[in-house]
């Protein structure tokens, strides 16, 4: 019984440790897309914050 309780100790923890094919692929995208969300966003929040004088300023 001890070595079958062993074995199925073992599977659980290699299964543990493995990474799952569509968790290696979110992270593969998520390498790529959150830093590009971050640019925009930082880009975004720059140009609302210096062309908000501009905006309020001038007429449409």
């Amino acid at each position: 019984m001890y070595n079958h309780n062993t074995g199925i100790v073992g599977l659980v923890k290699s299964a543990q440790m493995a990474k799952a094919p569509v968790q290696k692929f979110a992270d593969r995208i998520s390498k790529f897309f959150v830093p590009l969300v971050d640019c925009i966003v930082f880009d975004k929040t720059g140009t609302l914050q210096l062309g908000s004088h501009w905006l309020l300023t001038h007429d449409s």
